[in-house]
Parts: C-alpha cells; sequence; structure tokens
C-alpha cells in the first residue's frame, strides 16, 4: 500500500523554433506538495541544439518565482539525446 501524500503539477510551457535546428523554450510550472518545503512557481529556459543526424543537446537553467526564502534558487539541466535508426 501506498503511504505518499498526494500532489499536484500544473504548468504552461512554449517553444520556438529559431532555426532547423534550434528550439528555444520557456516553461512555468509549479508542484503542490506538503512534503516538500521549496514547493512555488519555478520559470525556467532551455533550448534544443540539433549537433548532428545523432545527437541533440539539451540544456535548461531555472529559479523560483517570488521572494520567499523557501523558494528554489537555482534548477539546472544539461542532457544529450541520441538518436538510433
Amino acid at each position: 500500500m501506498r503511504e505518499d501524500p498526494d500532489r499536484w503539477t500544473g504548468g504552461i510551457a512554449i517553444n520556438y523554433a529559431q532555426s532547423e535546428s534550434l528550439e528555444l523554450i520557456a516553461e512555468l510550472h509549479t508542484i503542490v506538495d506538503p512534503t516538500f518545503p521549496q514547493d512555488g512557481p519555478v520559470l525556467n529556459f532551455g533550448l534544443r541544439k540539433q549537433l548532428s543526424e545523432r545527437y541533440t543537446l539539451l540544456a535548461s537553467a531555472g529559479t523560483g518565482v517570488g521572494n520567499s526564502e523557501d523558494r528554489t534558487v537555482l534548477i539546472a539541466y544539461l542532457g544529450l539525446q541520441l538518436h538510433f535508426r
């Protein structure tokens, strides 16, 4: 039996194709979880850059919105997507 409390996640994301190989992305999302002290909205900006036919670079960085002491200070992601054909 699962004993974890319920939580809600919501948000909105938009993307813009800057070129055939570069996509810019913005996201605003929030998680409502009573056990996680750093909840609240997070604003995140990122990109998806096709490096070649086999590799795509994924990167993003963001921060919590608001001036609460418990807000998320920094969230970042860097990844390499591999395409198999």
